[in-house]
């Protein structure tokens, strides 16, 4: 899930912020499904410390 992040998902934001030209201090939305995989305390403790930018945010299951 880490590498998905950093070769998918990475640079879309990027492309996003060069696009929008959002404040210094913007943030940015992910939708995440409620996997188990994307629950994970690894994931969730490594994006946070990774991309502080980054709100988290689970579709409810259903």
């Amino acid at each position: 899930m880490k590498v998905d992040f950093e070769v998918l998902i990475k640079p879309y934001c990027d492309q996003m912020i060069n696009k929008s030209a959002p404040p210094a201090n913007g943030k940015m939305i992910a939708y995440f499904n409620c996997w188990k995989v994307h629950k994970s305390t690894t994931l969730l403790d490594w994006l946070k410390a990774t991309y502080e930018w980054l709100i988290i945010v689970f579709v409810p299951a259903g």
